[in-house]
């Protein structure tokens, strides 16, 4: 009888151990799988902020192209419209 506690008592011991150890091991996990997440997140809201900006560029681009057009197109009217007028000397 006196030989069975230290056996029940050491395997308490060993039981506790082993439990802490699985619960360590599952908190690890978790923390690697939130920062997996948060490596996600971040490379997704680069790409968008990329993609937005990229867009923004594209949009100012073509906003200037239709200046440079509007531009010329008045430049080459005034320029017709003037040799149009002096042949009538």
């Amino acid at each position: 009888m006196i030989s069975a506690y230290p056996e029940f008592h050491e395997n308490q011991i060993n039981r506790s151990i082993e439990f802490v150890q699985e619960q360590n091991a599952e908190a690890l996990l978790k923390k690697a799988g939130a920062a997996m997440k948060l490596y996600i997140a971040a490379g997704l809201f680069a790409a968008f902020l990329l993609i937005s900006l990229i867009l923004v560029l594209v949009k100012i681009e073509r906003n200037l192209r239709l200046v440079r057009i509007d531009s010329e197109e008045s430049g080459l009217l005034s320029v017709n419209s003037a040799s149009t007028a002096q042949p009538s000397t």
